[in-house]
């Protein structure tokens, strides 16, 4: 179940953990709700009902758990851009 306790924990374990398998590689991380919007996350930060993704393309976006599809995390292919802020997913807006 994708909620506060996910991003908390278990999402930024994956990440790492995806990362690391590919010595230690930037990651780009993209969130896809029900609707079929995607987002370019930079950084996530969570409270109890909603995540608040910060985008690529300076945006913040608060979106409630319930939306969200999936979570797609890649190589990032551009090395000139930062990857997705690898971490515990901070407590927030």
């Amino acid at each position: 179940m994708l909620d506060r306790d996910f991003f908390r924990r278990e999402f930024p374990q994956k990440v790492q953990g995806f990362s690391d398998e590919r010595e230690s590689v930037p990651v780009r991380v993209v969130v896809s709700t029900v609707g079929g919007r995607a987002f370019d996350v930079q950084r996530m930060t969570s409270n109890e009902t909603v995540a608040t993704l910060y985008t690529r393309e300076d945006q913040m976006i608060f979106l409630p758990y319930s939306v969200i599809e999936h979570i797609q995390v890649s190589v990032a292919e551009d090395r000139r851009v930062a990857g997705f802020e690898i971490g515990n997913v901070e407590d927030g807006a």
